[in-house]
């Protein structure tokens, strides 16, 4: 009986679109008949389904890794099958420096074999060499086809039209392009509910409990929420090339991809777009959470110290009661959580109804003013880039400490550039937000007389997050509030151009309310 030696196997499959045409099995059958007829045995199979080697070099693909670890750790293995180059490789070299050369220096007696053609496989040989770089080439060929069929929709002169990919949520294809489905309104309702500050975790589980079927048909998760939250294509915008990377899937920032507006009839109107992501931007970059009971977190403060009052549960273990308190962490004082809630929540019931309609005028004056001072940092700042050019063109090369000067003119440059880009930017916020439809759907939300006997907390707590300001708590012997109310609901914005006109726009014009007793 013929001794055989042990050898591996090694299969790919670029991608799931190749399941029907039997690659996998022809690969095998073609390495097992290679394998026969040079006395080796195949003990392994090690395959990458579905995985580009154009895209993954060879140590990047799970299997192969698998392949290396187990032929350096097995004494007994002593030969390498694949069907053919492009297989193992689409770089030119990876697998050669990857996988070949580091076997081969601990194994020098292990072989490696072409299943085509049926003969050991030697990387120096001039064909071996000549077929790697034909697998490299026709996989570049094929990305360079695809790149410019996608160019060639999205640049169409009937309108750019979204190049191949599963259907959004709400979506449909019809003849090439996406329309509303008989799910958009669910897709609408989701962002309904992110807007009154439901996380994604939140949506998602109540979508599942409800029996909602999620996209893949099975429950939902927060990462589909997000998804869905972050995609412009609701709001009838196509976006395209947003990933970082091939390899890398987080989402570039606005403005940095590829964005095509008014393309796809919207199943979300653009003030609920902007309401949403004033919320997750506000979670984002503060922390704060809108899924608490404690309605005043990060709105209240003492009035004597100046300080945020911060929640403490101090609940026994096992106790049936709750010990909930605000505490000022510098002079330590403190009150129940649900009874100053209960009183600031009192205090807004009466008070809000009587201070809508200022709160509306406020806002509206609030546009106008912002307006008034963007446009003069647009002047300023572009002032300034013409002095710091003027500067630059007459400074001499001659000049004492000329480099110095040149980084200096530089500086004032790229300060001014900012300045004015980020002006241009918020001007433009301010025109939409004063467009009526806009402005009226910011404003009209906030005007529901029975807000808390309507809303849940996590409700209750993004109404008041839009309308306070802060909330002054002064620790007497009777425990006293002031409410502070805010100028407008459009709190990021107000933020940004604070810091841009180094004014402080929440703190002017407003006065805390009479103090309430606790």
């Amino acid at each position: 009986m013929e001794l055989r030696r042990k050898g591996v196997g090694y299969l790919r499959r670029s991608s799931n679109r190749q399941l029907q045409n039997h690659s996998l099995d022809i690969q095998r059958s073609q390495i097992l008949r290679c394998a026969d007829r040079n006395a080796f045995e195949i003990t392994d199979w090690f395959i990458d389904d579905a995985v580009s080697a154009y895209r993954k070099p060879a140590l990047k693909r799970d299997a192969m890794r698998a392949l290396l670890s187990t032929v350096l750790d097995q004494d007994e293995v002593c030969g390498v099958f694949f069907y053919d180059e492009s297989r193992i490789s689409r770089q030119m070299s990876d697998f050669v420096l990857e996988v070949f050369n580091p076997i081969k220096e601990r194994k020098p007696q292990c072989e490696f074999f072409n299943a085509t053609t049926g003969t050991l496989w030697d990387p120096k040989e001039p064909v071996v060499q000549a077929q790697l770089l034909m697998a490299q080439n026709d996989s570049a060929m094929k990305s360079t086809r695809a790149l410019d069929a996608q160019t060639m929709l999205l640049c169409d002169p009937r309108g750019p039209r979204r190049p191949g990919a599963p259907a959004p949520y709400g979506y449909r294809w019809a003849d090439g392009a996406l329309v509303p489905s008989e799910t958009a309104s669910l897709a609408l309702f989701i962002f309904h509910i992110a807007s009154w500050g439901y996380s994604d975790a939140q949506i998602a589980s109540m979508l599942t409990q409800a029996g909602v079927p999620s996209p893949k048909s099975g429950d939902w998760g927060a990462s589909t929420i997000d998804v869905m939250l972050n995609n412009p294509v609701y709001c009838g915008d196509i976006a395209w090339n947003r990933r970082k990377g091939y390899s890398n899937s987080s989402r570039k920032s606005v403005g940095q991809y590829d964005l095509f507006q008014g393309q796809v009839d919207a199943i979300v109107p653009r003030p609920l777009w902007d309401i949403v992501h004033e919320l997750r931007t506000v979670k984002k970059e503060t922390g704060m959470k809108f899924n608490t009971p404690n309605l005043l977190q990060g709105l209240a403060c003492c009035k004597k110290c100046g300080d945020g009052l911060q929640v403490k549960d101090s609940t026994p273990a096992r106790s049936p009661k709750r010990y909930v308190h605000y505490v000022c962490p510098s002079c330590g004082q403190k009150v129940e959580t649900t009874k100053l809630d209960e009183v600031v929540l009192d205090q807004i019931g009466r008070e809000w109804p009587g201070h809508f309609n200022a709160f509306k005028n406020e806002a509206r004056n609030t546009l106008l003013r912002w307006k008034k001072e963007l446009v003069d940092v647009q002047r300023q700042a572009k002032a300034e880039l013409e002095e710091a050019r003027y500067q630059r063109a007459t400074l001499s090369p001659s000049a004492p400490h000329a480099e110095q000067w040149q980084k200096i003119i530089s500086l004032r440059e790229t300060v001014a550039t900012e300045k004015l880009q980020s002006a241009i930017s918020l001007l433009e916020k301010v025109a939409v937000l004063e467009q009526p439809v806009t402005f009226d759907a910011w404003i009209q939300r906030l005007l529901e007389p029975d807000w808390v006997s309507l809303l849940g907390s996590t409700e209750r707590r993004t109404f008041g997050f839009f309308i306070i300001q802060r909330v002054e708590v002064e620790f007497t012997a009777v425990t006293k509030v002031s409410i502070c109310f805010r100028l407008s609901p459009f709190v990021t914005l107000q933020e940004s151009i604070g810091r841009l006109t180094e004014f402080s726009a929440d703190t002017v014009g407003e006065k805390p309310k009479e103090p309430q007793g606790a």
